[in-house]
């Protein structure tokens, strides 16, 4: 007719459609695979949106029964006496006689004895002692 042999024009058909088919199983197996998707998603969206119910429920009950707790919560005011004691020494002067003695001294400049302790503190301290393990010396 065109000067095709025959053959030759039902391999062209033959291979045409070969190729519709094989591009339709491809477009048929997408399509397949969307359509899980979606019902997959929707699935998650339907457990999502049971979950939220049911979580909204448990905090509206915690919502309650924290109101009940406030509306037995009554403050409780407690006076405190308190007593300040004005001891004389400390009415005008921040030192007692010692320590006004102290502190003229280091006005004037003269430096104590920093070797020696103050009487009240020299005491004869012996040597250490040895605890054994039953506290007895």
């Amino acid at each position: 007719m065109f000067g095709i042999p025959v053959w030759a024009g039902w391999l062209i058909g033959a291979t045409v459609l070969a190729a519709g088919s094989f591009y339709g199983g491809i477009k048929v197996e997408a399509d397949y695979r969307d359509a899980q998707a979606l019902k997959e998603a929707q699935q998650q969206l339907a457990t999502f949106k049971a979950e939220t119910i049911a979580l909204n429920l448990v905090s509206q009950d915690l919502e309650t029964k924290l109101e009940n707790l406030n509306a037995f919560y009554s403050p409780i005011f407690v006076q405190v006496e308190s007593v300040v004691k004005s001891d004389p020494i400390y009415a005008r002067d921040c030192f007692d006689p010692a320590g006004l003695q102290l502190a003229n001294r280091a006005i004037a400049g003269a430096s104590s004895d920093s070797g020696k302790p103050h009487p009240a503190v020299s005491v004869t301290i012996g040597p250490p002692r040895r605890v054994g393990s039953d506290g007895a010396p």
